[in-house]
């Protein structure tokens, strides 16, 4: 008998602070060769419409501009497969991300100020990004 897990998961997913019924999602594709984390803020390559990479406000690809909210953890190969973005360890081509909804920023992997004003998201409570509790509202 096999005492190895055949796949584990971590089970991290980036959920709405506050009225999740007006937290909304859509399917996308990741840019590849990446390891994402639940609540990546994440912007859209110009080159590739459709396609979501890592938000930086230094980058000049489209990134540069928040767009979405990844809802799952997971890792991209280098055609752009995702795995552990479902939590069963599959494999497939889109995963999930917000692009409306209340989170707590503190859920949230590369939101700085530049992010915030670029996006046009709006901070709801908290003086700052960092600050503690504070809240943003996408969409």
């Amino acid at each position: 008998m096999a005492n190895a897990p055949v796949s584990t998961w971590s089970n991290t997913r980036l959920d709405p602070y506050m009225d999740p019924e007006d937290a909304h999602e859509n399917a996308i594709q990741l840019v590849a060769s990446q390891t994402y984390v639940a609540g990546q803020v994440l912007g859209e390559v110009t080159a590739s419409p459709g396609t979501y990479g890592k938000y930086a406000s230094g980058n000049s690809d489209g990134t540069q501009v928040p767009k979405l909210l990844l809802r799952e953890a997971c890792v991209t190969d280098s055609s752009g497969n995702i795995t552990g973005a479902d939590n069963l360890g599959d494999t497939r081509k889109d995963t999930h991300a917000f692009f409306s909804g209340t989170f707590k920023c503190s859920d949230l992997t590369g939101l700085d100020a530049a992010g915030l004003t670029a996006s046009g998201w709006r901070l709801i409570s908290g003086a700052t990004v960092g600050a503690a509790n504070a809240i943003v509202r996408l969409g």
